[in-house]
């Protein structure tokens, strides 16, 4: 099995984001991303790279 089929920040952030604006605000949603610098970018990446569009991204998904 993969890492990301585990939890990673990496994924945590993407599962915050599509909350964004219905239960998640733009600022706290900026404020988590100021306090996450240690994100693998390459790892982000991949995971961005599994969606078709920013829409397909679902918490549970890749």
């Amino acid at each position: 099995m993969t890492e990301e089929a585990y939890g990673s920040p990496e994924k945590a952030l993407l599962e915050v984001l599509t909350e964004v604006p219905s239960a998640v605000s733009f600022e706290h949603a900026d404020a988590l991303m100021q306090g996450l610098s240690n994100l693998s970018p390459k790892k982000v990446d991949a995971l961005l790279g599994a969606c078709r569009n920013t829409a397909d991204f679902t918490p549970g998904g890749p």
